[in-house]
């Protein structure tokens, strides 16, 4: 029997208009998805705007913040925009924290101590869940003794999910030590979510904890449609912006693609793009790369795609952001072609 998932949850990022986002939450939660993930795509749409927006929008449907980067929020405002927003939703919010890369290079921003940078945040958000006055001596975040109190908890208090979100064996092991969950990014091949589980495991040992209880979850960029090729040409611009910027052949490889061929197709893309010919970088990703970078096609090919994921250790797969040619409609295909196929 194949292995299944614990659950498919939904994801659309500040690429989207905020009516557009409302929209695939209310859908969602008419559908029963388990819960509704907004990220933050710099320069695009706020992610706690959009978060307002969503829990205003819905009445039942765990809300995720995913991911938030605290070197462009530091702790404190984390922990004051999740505390509101879990206060605004009656205590449906989660939150999972990561340090992208983009916006950090972007401000010079001194990115050396990523790993002591989670460690602190995680800690001094939970601290100020639990409703402590807070000092914080730590090595980067230096905050004077008595200096923080928030002013509103959130509903579950110390107890509200705190996930990193992180694509390093260093990240995995950490999110293994404190957090509640590890959250994958899109890209995340079976041979990668093993690797990843690996470590995340590691992490669990050091903490005395198993993975009964935790959250082991990924971003999918996902499209799905009656037509393969519609599918995949909904996810080809994705995947073309990606190999144009910063996917490691690394990456390539354990989703297996061959590391010549990789480096290959990358160099053209990179250069076409260069030269500003954007259609030329589509029709240069060949379609296997798709097929094996995205969970895209028909519901069965996508079933396929997610029993190889479960297969791997996810416990959890987020449909990330194309969806299909109408967001609102794939929700609903996801919800009754795939869900009952691929969830436990």
């Amino acid at each position: 029997m194949a292995s299944r998932l614990e659950s498919i949850e939904i994801g659309m990022s500040g690429q989207w208009p905020v009516p557009a986002v409302v929209a695939c939450a209310r859908e969602a939660e008419r559908c029963g998805m388990p819960r509704f993930w907004v990220a933050e795509n710099y320069y695009a749409r706020s992610l706690s705007i959009l978060a307002t927006a969503v829990c205003q929008a819905t009445q039942r449907i765990d809300v995720g913040l995913g991911v938030v980067n605290p070197f462009t929020r530091r702790a404190p405002l984390i922990a004051m925009e999740t505390a509101t927003l879990d206060e605004l939703s009656g205590g449906r919010v989660t939150l999972a924290v990561g340090a992208g890369r983009m916006p950090a290079n972007h401000l010079g921003l001194d990115q050396s101590r990523t790993i002591t940078l989670l460690r602190e945040t995680v800690e001094i958000c939970r601290r100020l869940f639990a409703g402590e006055t807070l000092g914080y001596p730590g090595a980067v975040h230096r905050i004077p003794p008595g200096a923080i109190r928030l002013a509103v908890r959130p509903a579950r208090g110390a107890s509200l999910p705190i996930y990193l979100g992180t694509m390093g064996p260093k990240g995995q092991r950490l999110g293994g030590e404190i957090a509640d969950g590890v959250f994958l990014s899109v890209f995340t091949s079976p041979a990668f979510a093993r690797d990843a589980r690996a470590q995340i495991e590691a992490g669990l040992r050091q903490s005395g904890r198993t993975l009964a209880g935790f959250y082991f979850g990924a971003y999918a960029l996902f499209a799905v449609d009656r037509d393969p090729r519609v599918a995949r040409d909904l996810v080809r611009p994705t995947v073309t912006d990606y190999l144009g910027r910063h996917l490691a052949t690394e990456r390539l490889v354990a989703a297996g693609i061959d590391a010549e061929r990789a480096t290959g197709v990358r160099g053209r893309v990179q250069e076409a793009l260069r030269r500003g010919d954007t259609e030329e970088a589509l029709r240069l990703v060949p379609d296997d790369f798709c097929d094996r970078l995205a969970v895209c096609g028909t519901p069965e090919d996508c079933c396929a795609a997610l029993h190889a994921l479960a297969e791997a250790g996810l416990q959890s797969v987020t449909a990330y952001n194309m969806l299909g040619r109408d967001p609102v409609e794939a929700i609903r295909l996801i919800a009754t072609e795939i869900v009952p196929h691929v969830c436990a």
